[in-house]
C-alpha cells in the first residue's frame, strides 16, 4: 500500500521544519554580524562579512555589497565568491545593471541577458561569463546607500570539460 504525500507527512511537517531550521540559520547568520558590529568592527572588516552571510543564505557563489558613491559611481565593500567585481573596486554606472537599476529606482531589480548591453558593467559581466544578475538595494536613513547583488554564471561545455581534465 502506498500512502498519499498528506498521509506521509500529515500537517505539512515537513514544511514546518525547514521554515524553522531557514528560519533558525537567519537568526544565527543575524546573531554573526551583530556580534561584528557590537565589538567595533571596521567596514572595511564588516561589509565582507555581511556579503558572506548574504550568500551563504541565499545559496549564491556569487554576490557582491555596493556603495554608491554617486548617481554614476558604485564601490564594491563587500564580496563572497570568485567574480570580477572585486572589494574596492569602482564602476561607472554607464549602462544597464543591476546596480544601475537599483540606483536609478531604489527598488530590487534583474538583468536576465547581459549579452547585447551597453556599458561597463555588462561588458566585464559578458567577459566573465556571468548569465544574468539580480538584486535589492541598502536603505539607510530613507535614502539608497548601496546594493547586495547576486549573480549566475554559464560557462560553455568546452570550459567544463577543460576544468574537469585539468
Amino acid at each position: 500500500m502506498t500512502l498519499s504525500p498528506e498521509r506521509q507527512d500529515p500537517g505539512g511537517l515537513a514544511d514546518e521544519r525547514r521554515a524553522l531550521r531557514r528560519l533558525a540559520e537567519e537568526n544565527q547568520a543575524l546573531r554573526r554580524v551583530a556580534t561584528l558590529v557590537a565589538s567595533g568592527t571596521e567596514p572595511e572588516d564588516l561589509y565582507p562579512a555581511i556579503a558572506e552571510e548574504v550568500a551563504r543564505l541565499l545559496g549564491s557563489p556569487q554576490l557582491e555589497m555596493v556603495r554608491y558613491e554617486s548617481d554614476t559611481q558604485a564601490t564594491v565593500v563587500g564580496a563572497a565568491g570568485d567574480h570580477p567585481f572585486a572589494v574596492a573596486s569602482s564602476w561607472a554606472l554607464d549602462g544597464p545593471s543591476v546596480m544601475e537599476l537599483i540606483r536609478r529606482t531604489g527598488q530590487p531589480g534583474r538583468i536576465h541577458d547581459f549579452s547585447e548591453l551597453p556599458g561597463t558593467v555588462a561588458e566585464v559581466a559578458r567577459t566573465a561569463g556571468i548569465a544574468s544578475a539580480s538584486g535589492a538595494p541598502i536603505v539607510v536613513g530613507g535614502s539608497t546607500w548601496g546594493a547586495l547583488s547576486s549573480r549566475i554564471s554559464w560557462q560553455s561545455p568546452s570550459r567544463i570539460s577543460r576544468r574537469a581534465t585539468s
